[in-house]
Protein backbone atom coordinates (compact mmCIF):
# COMPACT_ATOMS: atom_id res chain seq x y z
CA UNK A 1 0.00 0.00 0.00
CA UNK A 2 1.10 3.40 -0.92
CA UNK A 3 1.87 5.52 2.16
CA UNK A 4 1.66 8.81 0.46
CA UNK A 5 -1.94 7.60 -0.79
CA UNK A 6 -2.72 6.52 2.88
CA UNK A 7 -1.87 10.15 4.37
CA UNK A 8 -3.39 12.09 1.67
CA UNK A 9 -6.45 10.25 1.29
CA UNK A 10 -6.99 10.15 4.87
CA UNK A 11 -6.90 13.77 5.57
CA UNK A 12 -8.13 14.80 2.64
CA UNK A 13 -11.06 12.30 2.74
CA UNK A 14 -11.72 13.28 6.35
CA UNK A 15 -12.15 16.65 5.58
CA UNK A 16 -14.09 16.06 2.53
CA UNK A 17 -16.49 13.86 4.90
CA UNK A 18 -16.64 16.61 8.28
CA UNK A 19 -17.49 19.20 5.04
CA UNK A 20 -20.39 16.74 3.65
CA UNK A 21 -21.68 16.31 7.32
CA UNK A 22 -21.69 19.55 7.77
CA UNK A 23 -23.72 20.71 4.55
CA UNK A 24 -26.39 18.17 5.05
CA UNK A 25 -27.20 18.53 8.60
CA UNK A 26 -27.20 22.65 8.22
CA UNK A 27 -28.63 23.02 4.74
CA UNK A 28 -30.90 20.49 4.30
CA UNK A 29 -33.98 20.18 6.07
CA UNK A 30 -33.87 19.00 9.53
CA UNK A 31 -35.87 15.54 9.79
CA UNK A 32 -35.15 15.47 13.54
CA UNK A 33 -37.96 17.41 15.73
CA UNK A 34 -37.79 19.32 18.83
CA UNK A 35 -40.05 18.55 21.78
CA UNK A 36 -42.74 20.74 22.71
CA UNK A 37 -41.54 21.12 26.54
CA UNK A 38 -38.09 20.23 27.38
CA UNK A 39 -37.90 20.77 30.67
CA UNK A 40 -41.02 18.30 31.35
CA UNK A 41 -39.31 15.78 28.99
CA UNK A 42 -35.74 15.74 30.44
CA UNK A 43 -37.66 14.72 34.04
CA UNK A 44 -39.49 12.07 32.59
CA UNK A 45 -36.63 10.63 30.86
CA UNK A 46 -34.23 11.23 33.58
CA UNK A 47 -36.23 9.30 35.95
CA UNK A 48 -37.21 6.54 34.22
CA UNK A 49 -33.43 6.50 32.08
CA UNK A 50 -30.96 5.73 34.88
CA UNK A 51 -28.20 5.47 32.75
CA UNK A 52 -26.91 7.01 29.60
CA UNK A 53 -28.09 4.33 26.78
CA UNK A 54 -30.52 3.69 23.98
CA UNK A 55 -33.87 3.13 25.58
CA UNK A 56 -37.15 1.71 23.65
CA UNK A 57 -40.96 1.33 24.72
CA UNK A 58 -43.14 -0.92 22.70
CA UNK A 59 -45.79 1.81 22.21
CA UNK A 60 -43.19 3.57 19.82
CA UNK A 61 -40.76 5.15 22.03
CA UNK A 62 -37.29 5.32 21.16
CA UNK A 63 -35.00 7.07 23.09
CA UNK A 64 -31.16 7.31 22.83
CA UNK A 65 -29.93 9.26 26.34
CA UNK A 66 -26.30 11.18 27.02
CA UNK A 67 -27.13 13.28 29.75
CA UNK A 68 -23.65 15.08 31.11
CA UNK A 69 -23.55 14.51 35.02
CA UNK A 70 -24.34 18.24 35.80
CA UNK A 71 -26.98 17.84 33.17
CA UNK A 72 -25.90 20.95 31.18
CA UNK A 73 -27.31 21.70 27.92
CA UNK A 74 -25.35 19.75 25.09
CA UNK A 75 -25.77 22.02 22.56
CA UNK A 76 -24.06 24.87 24.00
CA UNK A 77 -20.17 23.45 23.55
CA UNK A 78 -19.76 20.78 20.54
CA UNK A 79 -16.55 21.19 20.54
CA UNK A 80 -16.08 17.94 21.82
CA UNK A 81 -18.53 16.67 19.38
CA UNK A 82 -17.50 17.69 16.35
CA UNK A 83 -13.17 16.54 17.30
CA UNK A 84 -15.20 13.23 17.99
CA UNK A 85 -16.97 13.42 14.59
CA UNK A 86 -13.89 14.42 13.05
CA UNK A 87 -11.92 11.90 14.21
CA UNK A 88 -14.26 9.08 12.91
CA UNK A 89 -14.48 10.52 9.30
CA UNK A 90 -10.70 10.37 9.17
CA UNK A 91 -10.97 6.74 10.63
CA UNK A 92 -13.70 5.88 8.00
CA UNK A 93 -11.35 7.65 5.06
CA UNK A 94 -8.32 5.13 6.45
CA UNK A 95 -10.39 2.33 5.92
CA UNK A 96 -11.91 3.39 2.50
CA UNK A 97 -8.47 4.02 1.73
CA UNK A 98 -7.73 0.34 1.99
CA UNK A 99 -11.15 -0.83 0.13
CA UNK A 100 -10.36 1.49 -2.78
CA UNK A 101 -7.56 -0.36 -4.20
CA UNK A 102 -9.55 -3.70 -4.29
CA UNK A 103 -12.11 -2.67 -6.53
CA UNK A 104 -11.20 -3.76 -9.99
CA UNK A 105 -12.30 -0.73 -11.64
CA UNK A 106 -9.58 0.93 -13.00
CA UNK A 107 -11.33 4.42 -13.52
CA UNK A 108 -12.29 7.21 -11.30
CA UNK A 109 -15.71 7.17 -12.03
CA UNK A 110 -16.24 3.16 -11.94
CA UNK A 111 -14.33 3.56 -8.15
CA UNK A 112 -17.03 5.69 -7.46
CA UNK A 113 -20.06 3.61 -9.13
CA UNK A 114 -18.71 0.98 -6.72
CA UNK A 115 -18.80 2.89 -3.60
CA UNK A 116 -21.74 4.41 -4.34
CA UNK A 117 -23.49 0.79 -4.38
CA UNK A 118 -21.71 -0.28 -0.99
CA UNK A 119 -23.05 3.01 0.34
CA UNK A 120 -26.60 1.70 -0.56
CA UNK A 121 -25.82 -1.83 0.91
CA UNK A 122 -24.19 -0.52 4.10
CA UNK A 123 -28.08 2.00 4.52
CA UNK A 124 -29.98 -1.46 3.69
CA UNK A 125 -28.30 -2.74 6.36
CA UNK A 126 -28.32 -0.59 9.09
CA UNK A 127 -30.83 2.36 8.07
CA UNK A 128 -33.12 0.99 6.90
CA UNK A 129 -34.17 -1.65 9.96
CA UNK A 130 -34.48 1.80 11.87
CA UNK A 131 -37.60 2.48 10.31
CA UNK A 132 -38.67 -1.41 10.62
CA UNK A 133 -38.22 -1.79 14.21
CA UNK A 134 -37.89 1.73 15.47
CA UNK A 135 -40.35 4.12 13.01
CA UNK A 136 -37.96 6.38 12.16
CA UNK A 137 -39.62 8.62 9.54
CA UNK A 138 -39.15 8.29 5.56
CA UNK A 139 -37.89 11.78 5.46
CA UNK A 140 -35.50 11.30 8.31
CA UNK A 141 -33.90 7.64 6.35
CA UNK A 142 -34.24 9.78 3.14
CA UNK A 143 -31.79 12.14 4.63
CA UNK A 144 -29.66 9.73 6.24
CA UNK A 145 -29.51 7.80 2.66
CA UNK A 146 -28.79 11.08 1.25
CA UNK A 147 -25.84 11.83 4.05
CA UNK A 148 -24.15 8.72 3.49
CA UNK A 149 -24.87 8.10 -0.09
CA UNK A 150 -22.89 11.80 -1.25
CA UNK A 151 -20.42 10.60 1.37
CA UNK A 152 -19.04 7.36 -0.25
CA UNK A 153 -19.50 8.80 -3.32
CA UNK A 154 -17.83 12.31 -3.24
CA UNK A 155 -14.75 9.63 -1.55
CA UNK A 156 -15.27 7.63 -4.47
CA UNK A 157 -14.17 10.40 -6.81
CA UNK A 158 -11.35 12.28 -4.02
CA UNK A 159 -9.67 9.12 -3.22
CA UNK A 160 -10.38 7.10 -6.73
CA UNK A 161 -8.57 10.67 -8.41
CA UNK A 162 -5.67 10.60 -5.56
CA UNK A 163 -5.25 7.00 -6.36
CA UNK A 164 -4.81 7.31 -10.29
CA UNK A 165 -2.34 10.07 -9.33
CA UNK A 166 -0.14 8.69 -6.54
CA UNK A 167 -0.40 5.11 -6.96
CA UNK A 168 1.63 3.38 -9.39
CA UNK A 169 -0.49 1.40 -12.05
CA UNK A 170 -0.08 -2.62 -11.59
Amino acid sequence: MNAKFLVIGTLAGGILLFAWGAVTHMLLPEQVRAFSNDAALVQAVRANAPVNGVYFAGQGVFVAVSFLPDMADKTKDLAPMLKTQFLTDLLAALLLCFVLPGIRSATVLGKTAWLGLASLAAVAVKILPYSTWYGFSAPFVGMEVLDISGKFILLGFVLGGLMKKLVPAN
